[in-house]
């Protein structure tokens, strides 16, 4: 068995609703706050879902998925992703559309709450 974890991309193939967009959550928040609040937002939606692995684009992301592909001819194998709006989840995972990235600088970065973060830790 061989398991493969990639980061996911902020590049995805289908827009988010206005729901999943990490600038709808005010940066001054709390980080468990904020937290919650994502979390609730996502049991709230009711958009389209996609399996993960469809839903991330990029060549990074191709990369991955061939590498994938190469090691499951002659291997039983799973690809995990490493998700900012959803955490640790299998690539069959369905999930809706996100904006939330790991990528510092992008508006819909988890790293808005760096500031919290470095305060408080």
């Amino acid at each position: 068995m061989i398991n493969i974890i990639s980061s996911c991309t902020s590049s995805k193939k289908y827009p988010p609703s206005d729901l999943l967009e990490l600038t709808r959550i005010d940066d001054n928040l709390h980080i468990e706050d904020a937290s919650e609040l994502w979390i609730k937002n996502i049991n709230m939606n009711n958009s389209q879902q996609y399996k993960a692995s469809q839903l991330y684009k990029g060549g990074a992301w191709k990369t991955t998925l061939d590498i994938k592909d190469v090691l499951s001819k002659e291997n039983q194998t799973n690809l995990y992703i490493a998700s900012a709006g959803y955490g640790l989840i299998h690539s069959d995972t369905k999930i809706y559309s996100y904006d939330c990235t790991f990528s510092p600088g992008d508006s819909n970065s988890i790293s808005k709450f760096k500031n919290y973060l470095d305060n408080h830790s």
